[in-house]
């Protein structure tokens, strides 16, 4: 987005915004520091963590976003990366192998697409068959696709990425509604 001249991208005057990056940074610090003095937690240290899940080592673009989701209420914005912090530490970037999701893979329902512009995620839905996939795999093999993804765009040095579900011919044999709320969670 584009800059008015002393107007940020939340239509707030820029200072404001930088000062609530700042907050929002100085409050992630004191909480990694806080658990890090509960050693019954089990948090790893500052040294361990990937720089995504250390609040010293967040870029202010990446926590610019955490406040633009959450329409710049710093209160939100923590919860949120709160959560994501947690949900990282039991699934780490790249935990998923392949063969985790094979079933996944080999029907062939996803594609990136980084040649058209804004890199693209298509999905075709009709090619999600239910009752091949075993229990758990839906789930495993969407958070796969989003570490590639990911990666795909720390590489390129992009940070958007626009998705497309192709709804077309989709039927009750591609329905899973206890995994498409458990995937909407996780895509949150």
């Amino acid at each position: 987005g584009e800059e008015l001249a002393g107007e940020g991208l939340a239509g707030e005057p820029a200072g404001q915004e930088e000062a609530k990056v700042r907050e929002l940074r100085r409050r992630l610090v004191a909480l990694g520091q806080e658990l890090q003095s509960q050693p019954h937690v089990g948090i790893a240290t500052p040294r361990e963590l990937p720089g995504e899940l250390n609040p010293e080592k967040l870029t202010d673009d990446t926590l610019r976003r955490f406040l633009v989701a959450r329409r710049w209420n710093l209160d939100k914005a923590f919860q949120m990366y709160s959560k994501f912090a947690e949900y990282r530490l039991r699934v780490p970037e790249g935990s998923i192998a392949a063969a985790d999701v094979s079933v996944g893979l080999r029907h062939k329902k996803t594609f990136l697409l980084p040649d058209v512009g804004e890199p693209c995620f298509l999905t075709v839905m009709q090619r999600h068959i239910v009752s091949e996939c075993p229990d758990g795999e839906a789930f495993k093999y969407t958070q796969f696709s989003f570490d590639r993804i990911n990666n795909y765009l720390k590489k390129q040095g992009e940070e958007k990425v626009v998705f497309v579900f192709d709804f077309t011919g989709f039927g009750w044999d591609n329905l899973d509604v206890k995994t498409a709320a458990e995937i909407l969670k996780q895509v949150r």
